[in-house]
């Protein structure tokens, strides 16, 4: 499982934005079916489905168990009872990707387009804001599907010194002098080749 990326991380590689997009669009189960009493709050969790084959023939296969019970409850109630309990709806009928609402019993039953696609609202909310920062990120660097940096900026001046650090333009062991460089005037300098973009509402910085 890849880890789940925030506005809050200091650093982010384009490739974890890439995999996590990737899991949760795996995730992702765009169809739903449910049964409820016409006005009332469904008393039962919805289940989703990748496919909406998937979700048609497991609503029919509740009516039909639903359909048993109430033949039983009603034989139990009185053996000699002409009555016959009713035969669920086909559903068949029904083109592949349409809604499905029918009423049998006393409960209306559905198929529908589940409108978070089946995912928690955190990860459907963490998969739109991803979304958003690549259509924005990634005009802006060229190597994006092999691996570019996002900064964000209030971490930019520690980036700064780090990046200064790791390319031997200072000696790291050394106090004197980079205790008397101005690493706010560098980190601004340095982000003259940068783009800001927006994630989740904070400012990155990509090259």
């Amino acid at each position: 499982m890849t880890p789940e990326i925030s506005k809050f991380d200091d650093v982010i590689d384009s490739r974890d934005v890439i995999a996590r997009i990737e899991e949760l669009e795996g995730n992702r189960k765009p169809w739903g079916a449910n049964w409820n009493m016409p006005g009332y709050m469904p008393d039962n969790e919805a289940a989703f489905f990748e496919t909406w084959e998937d979700a048609r023939d497991y609503l029919a296969e509740q009516m039909a168990e639903h359909a048993e019970e109430e033949a039983t409850a009603l034989g139990e109630a009185d053996e000699t009872a002409d009555a016959k309990p009713e035969t669920p709806p086909s559903l068949e009928g029904y083109a592949d990707g349409s809604a499905i609402t029918e009423y049998f019993g006393k409960y209306a039953w559905e198929v529908f387009a589940a409108e978070t696609d089946g995912l928690d609202p955190e990860e459907a909310e963490e998969l739109a804001a991803l979304k958003a920062l690549v259509e924005q990120a990634s005009g802006y660097a060229a190597d994006w599907e092999h691996g570019e940096t996002l900064i964000r900026d209030s971490y930019f001046e520690t980036y700064a010194q780090e990046l200064a650090e790791d390319i031997g333009a200072i000696n790291s062991e050394a106090t004197w002098p980079n205790n008397c460089i101005d690493w706010e005037q560098a980190a601004r300098e340095l982000r003259m080749d940068y783009t800001s973009v927006s994630f989740d509402g904070v400012d990155y910085w990509i090259r």
